[in-house]
């Protein structure tokens, strides 16, 4: 299922943002300022996303890593970012889905 294997990816990397929140705010920003570069990247992650799937649905998949990356922007704006707050925040957005 697409939106649990996004929830397994998401906390290890939740962890890495948080833990170097500085470097990641200058990935994310660059991330959103120059999504051609980055565009065969996130088509791969979507793949990766829906490779159990009989195919791609590219509109679940785009709103689910929108989802991802907002949660990533909101919590690296906290004082103090937090992994496990984050993910929850993420699970709660895609359980919408």
């Amino acid at each position: 299922m697409p939106r649990l294997k996004l929830s397994h990816y998401a906390l290890p990397l939740f962890e890495f943002y948080c833990d170097n929140s500085e470097f990641s705010k200058i990935l994310i920003s660059d991330m959103i300022w120059q999504a051609a570069f980055f565009e065969q990247q996130m088509n791969d992650f979507k793949q990766r996303l829906f490779s159990e799937q009989p195919e791609l649905d590219d509109i679940k998949a785009s709103a689910m890593l929108d989802c991802y990356f907002m949660t990533i922007i909101a919590g690296l704006n906290e004082h103090e970012p937090q992994p496990d707050k984050m993910l929850r925040l993420l699970t709660n957005k895609l359980s919408i889905l």
